[in-house]
């Protein structure tokens, strides 16, 4: 099985911005920094597993 790194970056990348439009509005959401964190990280081992 082979997976598409590209679409799942560009994805996350997608819900990136989703996440920090709906940060500006209420910055104090701690379920949305967990989310911006969940995503970080994600991004971090995609881009990794993807230069392998």
């Amino acid at each position: 099985m082979e997976i598409d790194y590209k679409e799942l970056l560009d994805k996350g990348q997608q819900l990136s911005a989703e996440t920090d439009a709906a940060l500006e509005k209420k910055p104090d959401d701690k379920e949305l920094e967990a989310t911006r964190a969940f995503l970080v990280e994600r991004h971090g081992w995609l881009l990794f597993l993807a230069s392998g």
